[in-house]
Protein backbone atom coordinates (compact mmCIF):
# COMPACT_ATOMS: atom_id res chain seq x y z
CA UNK A 1 0.00 0.00 0.00
CA UNK A 2 2.75 2.25 0.58
CA UNK A 3 4.19 2.15 -2.47
CA UNK A 4 1.22 2.60 -4.54
CA UNK A 5 1.08 6.08 -2.45
CA UNK A 6 4.62 6.36 -3.34
CA UNK A 7 4.02 6.11 -6.72
CA UNK A 8 0.99 8.14 -6.88
CA UNK A 9 2.86 10.80 -5.14
CA UNK A 10 5.73 10.65 -7.98
CA UNK A 11 3.21 10.59 -10.58
CA UNK A 12 1.90 13.72 -9.24
CA UNK A 13 5.29 15.70 -9.21
CA UNK A 14 4.81 15.41 -12.60
CA UNK A 15 1.66 16.04 -13.86
CA UNK A 16 0.71 18.76 -11.40
CA UNK A 17 3.14 20.92 -13.33
CA UNK A 18 1.73 19.90 -16.96
CA UNK A 19 -1.10 20.89 -15.92
CA UNK A 20 -0.30 24.41 -14.10
CA UNK A 21 1.51 24.98 -17.97
CA UNK A 22 -1.70 23.77 -19.45
CA UNK A 23 -3.83 26.00 -17.62
CA UNK A 24 -1.75 29.22 -18.17
CA UNK A 25 -1.97 28.17 -21.83
CA UNK A 26 -5.81 28.60 -21.86
CA UNK A 27 -5.49 31.98 -19.67
CA UNK A 28 -3.07 32.88 -22.38
CA UNK A 29 -5.47 32.44 -24.94
CA UNK A 30 -8.70 33.89 -23.53
CA UNK A 31 -6.52 36.97 -22.77
CA UNK A 32 -5.25 36.90 -26.50
CA UNK A 33 -9.26 36.40 -27.33
CA UNK A 34 -10.33 39.79 -25.38
CA UNK A 35 -7.44 41.92 -26.77
CA UNK A 36 -8.92 40.86 -30.07
CA UNK A 37 -12.34 41.29 -29.76
CA UNK A 38 -11.91 44.64 -28.30
CA UNK A 39 -9.36 45.88 -30.76
CA UNK A 40 -6.72 46.76 -28.60
CA UNK A 41 -3.01 46.40 -29.30
CA UNK A 42 -1.25 43.20 -29.08
CA UNK A 43 1.83 44.96 -26.46
CA UNK A 44 -1.58 45.58 -23.70
CA UNK A 45 -0.97 41.91 -23.19
CA UNK A 46 2.43 43.25 -21.46
CA UNK A 47 0.50 45.43 -19.00
CA UNK A 48 -2.48 42.71 -18.17
CA UNK A 49 0.30 40.29 -16.81
CA UNK A 50 1.89 43.30 -14.41
CA UNK A 51 -1.82 43.90 -13.21
CA UNK A 52 -2.40 40.28 -12.64
CA UNK A 53 1.12 39.66 -10.94
CA UNK A 54 0.42 42.68 -8.79
CA UNK A 55 -2.99 41.22 -7.55
CA UNK A 56 -1.65 37.45 -7.16
CA UNK A 57 1.28 38.66 -4.95
CA UNK A 58 -1.21 40.95 -2.69
CA UNK A 59 -4.00 38.29 -3.11
CA UNK A 60 -2.72 34.80 -2.80
CA UNK A 61 0.93 35.13 -2.77
CA UNK A 62 1.57 31.18 -2.37
CA UNK A 63 0.29 30.78 -5.78
CA UNK A 64 1.58 34.01 -7.10
CA UNK A 65 4.16 32.01 -9.02
CA UNK A 66 2.00 29.97 -11.12
CA UNK A 67 0.53 33.42 -13.15
CA UNK A 68 4.11 33.78 -13.97
CA UNK A 69 3.60 31.39 -16.03
CA UNK A 70 1.05 32.83 -18.39
CA UNK A 71 2.58 34.11 -21.56
CA UNK A 72 1.64 37.40 -22.69
CA UNK A 73 4.37 39.60 -24.53
CA UNK A 74 3.05 40.49 -27.80
CA UNK A 75 4.77 38.42 -30.38
CA UNK A 76 2.46 35.46 -28.28
CA UNK A 77 -0.52 37.35 -27.99
CA UNK A 78 -0.06 37.85 -31.77
CA UNK A 79 0.23 34.13 -32.31
CA UNK A 80 -2.42 33.49 -30.29
CA UNK A 81 -4.59 35.20 -32.25
CA UNK A 82 -3.82 33.92 -35.53
CA UNK A 83 -4.20 30.57 -34.15
CA UNK A 84 -7.45 31.69 -32.94
CA UNK A 85 -8.24 32.85 -36.44
CA UNK A 86 -7.31 30.19 -38.40
CA UNK A 87 -9.66 28.28 -35.75
CA UNK A 88 -12.44 30.15 -36.92
CA UNK A 89 -11.56 29.91 -40.47
CA UNK A 90 -11.32 26.30 -40.23
CA UNK A 91 -14.81 25.86 -38.76
CA UNK A 92 -16.12 28.25 -41.19
CA UNK A 93 -15.18 26.47 -43.77
CA UNK A 94 -16.49 22.63 -42.52
CA UNK A 95 -19.87 24.79 -41.76
CA UNK A 96 -20.49 25.98 -45.90
CA UNK A 97 -19.74 22.09 -47.29
CA UNK A 98 -22.93 21.21 -45.09
CA UNK A 99 -24.94 24.58 -46.33
CA UNK A 100 -27.82 23.03 -48.34
CA UNK A 101 -28.76 26.55 -49.19
CA UNK A 102 -27.63 30.20 -48.57
CA UNK A 103 -27.44 34.00 -49.56
CA UNK A 104 -25.75 36.84 -49.20
CA UNK A 105 -25.03 40.08 -47.99
CA UNK A 106 -22.89 42.60 -49.00
CA UNK A 107 -22.02 46.02 -47.30
CA UNK A 108 -19.63 48.72 -48.77
CA UNK A 109 -18.25 51.47 -46.94
CA UNK A 110 -15.46 53.28 -47.23
CA UNK A 111 -12.96 53.83 -43.79
CA UNK A 112 -11.07 56.73 -42.83
CA UNK A 113 -8.16 56.69 -45.24
CA UNK A 114 -11.00 56.60 -48.21
CA UNK A 115 -10.37 52.92 -48.94
CA UNK A 116 -13.99 51.03 -49.72
CA UNK A 117 -14.22 47.39 -47.94
CA UNK A 118 -16.65 45.08 -48.56
CA UNK A 119 -18.36 42.92 -45.79
CA UNK A 120 -19.72 40.06 -47.07
CA UNK A 121 -22.65 38.06 -44.74
CA UNK A 122 -23.59 34.78 -45.37
CA UNK A 123 -26.95 33.39 -44.34
CA UNK A 124 -27.65 29.21 -44.78
CA UNK A 125 -29.64 26.38 -43.75
CA UNK A 126 -27.62 23.42 -43.34
CA UNK A 127 -29.09 19.56 -42.22
CA UNK A 128 -32.35 19.71 -39.78
CA UNK A 129 -33.28 23.65 -40.89
CA UNK A 130 -30.51 24.81 -38.91
CA UNK A 131 -29.77 28.50 -39.96
CA UNK A 132 -26.16 29.73 -39.80
CA UNK A 133 -25.40 33.71 -40.18
CA UNK A 134 -21.82 34.40 -40.49
CA UNK A 135 -19.47 36.72 -41.26
CA UNK A 136 -17.82 35.31 -44.79
CA UNK A 137 -15.35 38.25 -45.05
CA UNK A 138 -14.27 41.87 -45.10
CA UNK A 139 -12.00 42.72 -48.45
CA UNK A 140 -10.66 46.25 -49.34
CA UNK A 141 -11.53 47.45 -52.90
CA UNK A 142 -8.28 48.25 -54.40
CA UNK A 143 -9.49 51.79 -56.88
CA UNK A 144 -12.97 52.17 -57.80
CA UNK A 145 -15.69 49.96 -56.88
CA UNK A 146 -17.41 48.96 -59.77
CA UNK A 147 -19.49 46.10 -60.12
CA UNK A 148 -16.94 43.88 -61.86
CA UNK A 149 -14.41 44.54 -59.15
CA UNK A 150 -17.00 44.16 -55.92
CA UNK A 151 -18.02 40.84 -58.12
CA UNK A 152 -14.54 39.47 -58.37
CA UNK A 153 -13.70 40.23 -54.85
CA UNK A 154 -16.86 38.14 -54.20
CA UNK A 155 -16.10 35.12 -56.08
CA UNK A 156 -12.52 35.20 -54.53
CA UNK A 157 -14.43 34.90 -51.05
CA UNK A 158 -16.34 32.23 -52.10
CA UNK A 159 -13.53 29.85 -53.23
CA UNK A 160 -11.72 30.53 -50.06
CA UNK A 161 -14.50 29.27 -47.88
CA UNK A 162 -15.38 26.53 -50.71
CA UNK A 163 -18.97 28.20 -50.98
CA UNK A 164 -21.08 26.18 -53.71
CA UNK A 165 -22.99 29.14 -56.01
CA UNK A 166 -25.21 26.55 -57.34
CA UNK A 167 -26.61 26.74 -53.97
CA UNK A 168 -26.70 30.89 -53.92
CA UNK A 169 -30.75 31.55 -53.83
CA UNK A 170 -30.26 35.12 -52.77
CA UNK A 171 -27.76 38.35 -52.95
CA UNK A 172 -29.02 41.25 -51.20
CA UNK A 173 -26.45 44.59 -51.28
CA UNK A 174 -26.77 48.60 -50.45
CA UNK A 175 -24.54 49.03 -53.47
CA UNK A 176 -25.08 50.98 -56.85
CA UNK A 177 -23.28 49.05 -59.06
CA UNK A 178 -21.64 51.31 -61.90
Amino acid sequence: MSLKRELIGQQAMFTKPIKDSETATEVSYEISRMIAKRSRPFNDGNFIKECIEIAAKKMCPKAAKKFEKIQLNRMTIQRRIMSLSGNIAEQLNEKTKIIEFFSLALDESTDISSTAQLLIFTQGVIQDFEVLEELLGMCSLKGQARGVDILNVLLDECSKTDLNLSKLSEVATDLLLR
